[in-house]
């Protein structure tokens, strides 16, 4: 090996030895790493923590948010029934209230007619009355 190799391969070490001295990696770099993986891994630690509470939260079978869900549409299906009961009955006392209307509408009827016919019946006794006083009479 001559100078010339020599200084250029004194050269190129200059240049490695500097950018190692310069390189983020090598002055504090994998440390830093380190560092941020430990952070990572405990906020994940404290997001899966986090999902098993909500998982308590949304699945628990008495206080979770799907059985209450359940119930409130139990409870919503029971009142819609009740309302389609009550609904039904309405319909059948409102048919019913037709009914009687009409049946009073017929006996207003009747009675118009029955009172006709009493004004009828006493107009003729009273004329028979008046036709056999005026035949005593005369």
């Amino acid at each position: 090996m001559n100078a010339d190799e020599k200084k250029q391969l004194v050269g190129i070490l200059e240049d490695i030895q500097l950018k190692m001295s310069s390189s983020t990696i090598m002055n504090g770099g994998f440390e830093r790493m380190m560092d941020k993986i430990v952070k990572i891994e405990s906020t994940q630690d404290k997001i899966i923590s986090d999902v098993n509470q909500l998982r308590e939260v949304i699945y628990e079978p008495t206080e979770g948010i799907f059985s209450r869900i359940k119930d409130c549409a139990s409870d919503h299906n029971e009142k819609i029934y009740k309302l389609e009961l009550d609904n039904h009955h309405i319909k059948n006392n409102l048919i019913k209230l037709k009914d009687l209307d009409s049946n009073l509408n017929e006996v207003n009827k009747i009675k118009e007619n029955y009172s006709k016919f009493t004004w009828l019946v006493i107009a003729a006794f009273l004329s028979n009355i008046f036709w056999i006083m005026k035949i005593f009479v005369h």
